[in-house]
């Protein structure tokens, strides 16, 4: 974050300042999940989070905002709730939009987010008027105490100060940096890879060339098992790791609740023509 000056920011809102207000910064999965917690723990007492991402996607993150088919979880869906107080939070999830998922199975990174998606709205409602979540897509230039020394203000690019009883800085992980060549010409080439979780990264890696992979274990382990080339971590060759299941192939968040209402279609209609109260001619 950049400092700036808070002299030429408009004034905070008096009324919201009221309620205790706790300011996230950074929306990826820990961002998302303490604004899911507080949400939750609130127990209806009143309560103001902001959740703040510069780029828009709440509970996503670089790690669940992948769109590809090529990325999914190191851990199988029946260790991957998000609730501690409901270990198969998420083996529930996705067995709503296939049943064939099992605790084993490895499901698509993107599934993960949808998930989380659905974790915040439902924390979101839940508290009723007494709790609030409020969404910023901007970038924070600053964070200083005021001028009782008790609070926060948070400075956003727009010029809006933000005032908090807390801030909880979820700056996860940032994207990775050039590793030091002598020929500076490789990054610009067509073989180096800088970030393998942007969309269709991987795509530019044939399944029959080799690949050295430095310092990023997470990208061997989330390679499709057909592409099976050998990479270098520092100077020790492996094999890199393969699932056990392989990837259920869920989809987007509305084909899974179109889905959804297809089998609950299909049961209702099943239930009618058991009773008899529908005939067919």
């Amino acid at each position: 974050m950049t400092q700036a000056c808070l002299s030429h920011a408009r004034p905070p809102d008096a009324t919201k300042s009221r309620v205790r207000t706790i300011v996230i910064i950074g929306a990826g999965f820990s961002g998302a999940m303490t604004a899911v917690n507080l949400l939750r723990l609130a127990q209806r007492q009143p309560l103001r989070v902001v959740l703040i991402n510069k780029s828009g996607r709440m509970a996503r993150g670089i790690a669940y905002g992948t769109r590809s088919a090529e990325h999914v979880l190191n851990v199988p869906a029946g260790n991957m709730s998000a609730l501690a107080d409901d270990p198969e939070d998420f083996l529930r999830f996705c067995r709503w939009s296939d049943p064939d998922v099992g605790p084993a199975s490895f499901v698509l990174r993107r599934i993960y987010g949808t998930y989380l998606e659905a974790l915040l709205a439902a924390a979101e409602h839940r508290g009723g008027d007494a709790t609030v979540l409020e969404r910023e897509t901007e970038e924070v230039v600053s964070v200083r105490l005021d001028a009782s020394g008790e609070r926060a203000q948070v400075l956003l690019g727009d010029g809006r100060a933000l005032i908090a009883d807390h801030v909880v800085l979820a700056f996860g992980h940032f994207s990775p940096a050039d590793p030091p060549v002598s020929t500076p010409s490789f990054y610009a080439s067509r073989r180096y890879i800088k970030d393998p979780w942007e969309a269709g990264a991987l795509h530019r890696v044939g399944d029959d060339e080799p690949c050295d992979v430095a310092q990023q274990r997470r990208l061997a382990r989330s390679r499709r098992p057909d592409q099976r080339d050998r990479g270098v971590l520092g100077d020790r060759e492996v094999d890199p790791a393969q699932h056990g299941t392989l990837g259920v192939g869920l989809r987007d968040a509305a084909d899974l609740e179109d889905r959804r209402h297809r089998r609950r279609l299909r049961s209702q209609r099943s239930r009618i023509r058991a009773s008899g109260t529908v005939t067919h001619r």
